[in-house]
């Protein structure tokens, strides 16, 4: 089971970086699998995308 943490650690490191590895792409994916999400874990996912969307995350393998 997550954390409910976890998921909002995982994008703060990616948004700080600006990097999203392969191996925490997939570690993403673990944690959004059939969980429901509280507001904290939405908005992070939120500003995760529109920085995808803004070309701000590069992905690397």
């Amino acid at each position: 089971m997550k954390s409910a943490m976890q998921l909002v650690e995982v994008v703060d490191q990616v948004l700080e970086t600006g990097l999203l590895p392969m191996a925490v792409e997939r570690k993403l994916y673990q944690l959004l699998e059939g969980s429901q999400f509280d507001a904290k874990e939405m908005a992070a996912v939120e500003r995760l995308m529109e920085a995808m969307m803004n070309g701000m995350i590069q992905p690397v393998a």
